[in-house]
């Protein structure tokens, strides 16, 4: 697999090329994609009905392109909390750990539109103009962060639909983009 692709022209000396230091390091995240590509799943073509309170959660915050993750978490929304105890086993608050990447990544996606998710009110008009926009950072972050750990799982996909199940999971348990009932 190729980790990095570098263009060099003209060089008037030696170049060395190394990993770097952060690709020399194991993710959590990525031992939860593993978890979560080991576990058989069944996927069921018919359509399933989304429960209710993730339709309102999408509805308040104008889930539009980006609700296709939810289908692909339907198909391990049964086994997701199990891959995680399972991290939680093997690795010290693993579990913690990936929420607070989520939320980094989460904060990181509000900053960009101008909103402080630390100190300042929350906009969600501006949340909502935004939704889908914020969904696509945090997945491109996480996945960049993937591919940049020494553990990333053997086949692309286990990135990438486990990346989407890890993020619309997070979406479900209210850990980004806001949560209905929080205002009412």
């Amino acid at each position: 697999m190729i980790k990095n692709l570098v263009n060099v022209g003209t060089v008037g000396r030696d170049i060395i090329l190394t990993e770097s230091a952060e690709q020399k390091v194991d993710s959590v995240v990525n031992s939860l994609l593993t978890e979560i590509s080991l576990t058989p799943i069944k996927i069921d073509f018919r359509k399933r009905s989304v429960p209710a309170d993730v339709v309102i959660k999408v509805d308040y915050n104008n889930l539009q392109s980006q609700r296709f993750i939810l289908s692909q978490y339907q198909a391990y929304s049964a086994s997701i909390e199990t891959s995680y105890e399972s991290i939680d086993k093997n690795i010290i608050n693993g579990k913690a750990k990936v929420f607070m990447m989520l939320d980094d990544l989460y904060f990181k996606a509000l900053s960009d539109i101008g909103l402080d998710p630390v100190f300042g009110d929350v906009d969600i008009e501006l949340i909502r103009e935004h939704a889908d926009n914020i969904i696509v950072k945090i997945i491109k972050g996480l996945k960049d962060f993937c591919y940049k750990s020494s553990n990333t799982p053997s086949d692309k996909e286990s990135v990438e639909i486990g990346v989407n199940v890890i993020v619309a999971h997070a979406f479900v348990e209210c850990r980004i983009l806001e949560n209905p009932n929080a205002t009412l």
